[in-house]
């Protein structure tokens, strides 16, 4: 049976405040409902594991503030906590949305310092991956990690013959890359940033990926509540997400990679079923307010309205 574990090196509180109103700029709105949930990208990863009965083991870094809203997720989650604490506080991320499909997003950069070497924190993660383990990268860094960590960790990971997915964006993204990760999960923007110029039309999509497999075996590319790519070594699909009603798009790429991989291994086997329950599990996911866990019945029945065409 394979093993899964999920990194988050800067987690946060998901604060969501909704407005009784139509969101507006310049107004002044009143709040109806606050929401605060523990979040972090490799977090939501293993919430959407446990979904589909997989049980992750969650590591990375965390603060001693509010801990025990982590604690109680970990606990009814049955989600094996490894996470290495730091004596300082979680930083917040606040989404202010009217549930209507306006929202309005602000996050927190996360830990100005860290009083460990990055080079302890990844032998101290490794140490409790276990082997051959598949595991999720997932998130920004913290401005207090060299953004090359990440470099560092996954060629530490590759030494234990785990199978890396991983979902970053900007300088760690890049880093990340180099380290040729099996699965990277890029919005258009990073993929844009990682091949370093503007994706004009669907030509220039498929050929960039095409390139990039060269070094991944799976490429999943996002590009909003638009469409989504999935690729591995022979074929190309794109898939168009059902039309639903937008609350929250907190944690809907999450909800699509946790979904992927629980259908993806242990075959390795890129089919259509996999793409349409990812895409339907995002869709399902920003019916919900905040990170909250979409409902397994509602992501089968959208993912029969997932339209999936192979290209190549």
């Amino acid at each position: 049976m394979m093993k899964f574990a999920t990194i988050t090196l800067n987690p946060a509180i998901d604060k969501t405040i909704i407005t009784t109103e139509t969101l507006k700029l310049n107004t002044i709105h009143q709040c109806s409902t606050t929401i605060e949930q523990p979040g972090g990208k490799g977090i939501n990863v293993a919430k959407i594991l446990k979904l589909w009965n997989i049980n992750a083991n969650a590591t990375g870094l965390i603060g001693n503030s509010q801990d025990n809203i982590f604690q109680k997720l970990f606990k009814t989650s049955n989600i094996t906590n490894n996470f290495i604490n730091i004596p300082l506080p979680t930083r917040i991320n606040t989404t202010i949305t009217d549930g209507k499909g306006q929202e309005l997003k602000i996050n927190d950069k996360g830990w100005e310092n860290i009083h460990a070497s990055p080079a302890n924190i990844i032998n101290s993660i490794c140490s409790k991956i276990d082997n051959q383990s598949v595991v999720a990268i997932c998130g920004s860094l913290p401005p207090a990690l060299p953004k090359n960590i990440l470099t560092q960790l996954i060629n530490q990971l590759h030494t234990k013959h785990c199978i890396i997915a991983l979902d970053s964006s900007k300088d760690a993204l890049l880093a990340g890359c180099k380290a040729n990760p099996t699965i990277i999960k890029p919005n258009q923007y990073e993929l844009e940033d990682i091949i370093g110029f503007a994706i004009n039309n669907q030509t220039e999509i498929i050929n960039t990926i095409k390139h990039l497999r060269k070094k991944h075996e799976i490429i999943i590319a996002t590009f909003g509540n638009d469409k989504a790519y999935f690729a591995d070594a022979k074929h190309i699909f794109i898939a168009h997400p059902p039309k639903v009603k937008v609350c929250d798009t907190t944690g809907a790429g999450d909800a699509l990679l946790g979904t992927f991989l629980a259908h993806y291994f242990p075959n390795q086997t890129l089919n259509q079923h996999t793409i349409a329950m990812s895409v339907a599990t995002a869709s399902a996911s920003v019916e919900c307010l905040s990170t909250a866990t979409p409902n397994k019945t509602r992501i089968q029945a959208l993912s029969k309205l997932v339209e999936i065409k192979k290209l190549t």
